[in-house]
């Protein structure tokens, strides 16, 4: 029987204390986020079962991480518009419903905390490839403060 080995990264986090990530699961993303163009290299992980947000979790900073959300779940009706640039740079150019969105969730530090989703500038990954970008997406209708709503408010 053949084995295939895998590739890890480990990291120390403030979050989740020390990862082992396989190299399959890793996000490349060459172009960073908005704010953060040095950090290129991501892991989506669970906030935990049955929550419907995840964090990105960067694998060269320990202390950066992201909460997320399908924008999906605020707007059912949600569609992506990218620039034919996004599209050739993420592989997207035949449509094969490898393609994800996340939206940026901000928690304002209030109390109560107001949360808001980033439904203009979402997260875009090819899933085939898990190559991402956030990108703004053109002539959209979509806020960068969506309000997300929270139970027993």
């Amino acid at each position: 029987m053949l084995a295939l080995k895998v590739d890890t990264v480990q990291i120390e986090t403030s979050r989740f204390g020390a990862l082992t990530v396989d190299e399959q699961e890793i996000l490349s993303l060459p172009e960073g986020l908005i704010g953060f163009p040095g950090l290129t290299r991501f892991v989506l992980l669970r906030h935990k079962e049955g929550s419907p947000f995840f964090w990105l979790q960067s694998l060269e900073d320990g202390d950066l991480a992201f909460v997320l959300l399908d924008p999906l779940l605020l707007k059912p009706e949600y569609a992506l518009k990218l620039h034919p640039e996004d599209t050739a740079l993420l592989g997207l150019e035949t449509p094969d419903n490898s393609v994800q969105a996340w939206a940026v969730v901000n928690i304002g530090r209030q109390a109560p905390p107001e949360i808001t989703a980033n439904l203009l500038a979402p997260l875009v990954i090819n899933t085939r490839t898990r190559l991402g970008k956030q990108v703004v997406l053109f002539d959209s209708p979509y806020a960068i403060r969506h309000p997300v709503p929270v139970k027993g408010k």
